[in-house]
């Protein structure tokens, strides 16, 4: 009820600061969007009472569309901010605050309608809990991770190389790493589908396990060395949320715990992006970062993404015209080869590539699911945002579900699909389904079969006669 009365407050208040000054209408927009976060976080904890995957997206979203905001409205001055370089019109810019906030509360009413069939209470499994489920996954995830291991190295040596010699933004273009030939395509592919057996090893380890958190971690460290970092990112999401669904509880201390191990991953994942593009060495830019307040440095890079959203608000359609569909449609098709599809996927326009020219000199810009949304239907596609919203409240509730059942392989698929999904805070939703089905679906598919295969084996078997 609360969510549906909240926006006429907000077309009111929208229209009465129309006029307002530049400065007025974005500390106004950062003052709204930390009053809406607070409420969604609120009344989901208060109906739940505990913390789900859609709250953890709602937080890290916030982050990257209100970063720069919350530091203007705290009156702290850096110079390349967006909001400063007039890369949109102040018109612009508070179409796009309001367009996110009317998205959040459009995605919270999605969700609220999905709260009646959620479960009450989410048990902690313990190392006895379904050991037939769980050995399976574990096989699963190590015979892919044998699998795929010399074509990740390869890759991700290919890439360590490349960024050291060429720079970042010149490798993204080598055909080696993009797969623009067919050898390559394969084994990029392959590559890809390492994430999801290394997360298959961890959501099957026994509580006390040590070894899989320790390939993950040098997974993580070279892919990192590799000049990337937004699939370690989903990784570490789907990774910590694992751990407390599956192996401890959230406590006031852990808490606190995972806030600050957050500020230093995010920390870490700056220091590597303004290394990658700066002439600087490691050490002057690590001190420079220190130098600056390393968590204001933080929201102010993953603020940008707001001005990707920005952009597309502000061009579209009068520059570019709305798709219609065209991007997720595209994103269907991108489950099958491209020789089938004739490469409609490439054909098809997206925020990162079509809008970059507007504010950026050279390189992509990112994206986000509201960004992608508006480009195709305009603000009619806050109708899709209230879709998003309850597709979140059934992913959380089949995780749950799924927990309290011990499905190890449930749990694995739906944990990968809230790891794919958190990547589209910062870019378009178009290849879910892809990632999906040709990296998650086949470690499931291989539980599945090999469940059914073993239970054939079971009917099968003469049954003991005790003499």
């Amino acid at each position: 009820m609360l969510t549906i009365i909240a926006m006429p407050i907000l077309v009111i208040l929208e229209l009465f600061f129309l006029s307002a000054d530049s400065n007025s209408q974005i500390k106004l927009i950062a003052l709204l969007g930390v009053s809406t976060i607070s409420y969604i976080l609120f009344s989901s904890f208060l109906l739940l009472r505990r913390i789900d995957g859609y709250m953890i997206f709602m937080v890290l979203s916030f982050i990257f569309m209100f970063g720069e905001q919350l530091i203007y409205l705290f009156g702290i001055q850096i110079e390349d901010m967006w909001l400063y370089r007039g890369l949109l019109r102040k018109e612009s810019i508070y179409e796009t605050g309001f367009l996110t906030l009317y998205s959040y509360l459009f995605m919270h009413l999605g969700y609220l309608m999905s709260m009646r069939m959620r479960v009450k209470k989410v048990l902690l499994p313990d190392d006895s809990s379904d050991w037939r489920s769980r050995k399976l996954l574990m096989k699963a995830g190590i015979s892919i991770a044998i699998i795929v291991f010399i074509p990740t190295m390869y890759v991700l040596i290919q890439r360590i190389i490349l960024n050291i010699a060429m720079g970042y933004a010149e490798g993204l273009n080598s055909t080696t790493l993009n797969g623009n030939i067919g050898a390559d395509t394969f084994i990029v592919i392959l590559s890809g589908m390492m994430i999801p057996a290394l997360l298959a090893m961890f959501i099957a380890k026994k509580r006390r396990a040590k070894w899989p958190v320790f390939f993950i971690i040098v997974y993580i460290t070279l892919y990192m060395l590799s000049g990337s970092r937004m699939n370690a990112f989903c990784l570490v999401c789907g990774l910590l949320y694992a751990y407390f669904l599956l192996f401890s509880k959230m406590t006031k201390k852990k808490f606190v715990f995972i806030i600050l191990l957050g500020i230093t991953i995010a920390a870490f994942f700056s220091f590597v992006s303004h290394s990658r593009g700066s002439s600087d060495t490691n050490q002057e830019v690590l001190s420079q970062m220190i130098e600056d307040n390393p968590i204001i440095l933080i929201l102010k890079e993953a603020g940008f993404t707001s001005c990707a959203t920005g952009v597309v608000v502000e061009h579209c359609p009068n520059d570019k015209p709305y798709l219609y569909g065209k991007s997720y449609l595209s994103g269907l098709l991108y489950m099958l080869p491209n020789t089938i599809t004739g490469n409609y996927y490439t054909k098809v326009s997206d925020v990162d590539t079509e809008f970059s020219d507007y504010i950026s000199n050279g390189g992509g810009i990112g994206s986000s699911f509201i960004a992608e949304g508006y480009y195709n239907f305009g603000w009619f596609s806050l109708i899709l945002f209230l879709l998003y919203g309850y597709f979140w409240g059934i992913l959380c509730d089949r995780i749950e579900r799924s927990v309290n059942s011990c499905n190890y392989p449930k749990i694995f698929l739906y944990i990968g699909m809230l790891c794919i999904v958190v990547l589209y805070i910062r870019s378009d939703t178009r290849t879910f389904f892809r990632n999906l089905v040709w990296t998650y679906l086949p470690i499931y598919l291989f539980c599945k079969i090999k469940q059914r295969s073993s239970k054939k084996k079971d009917i099968c078997m003469p049954a003991s006669i005790d003499k």
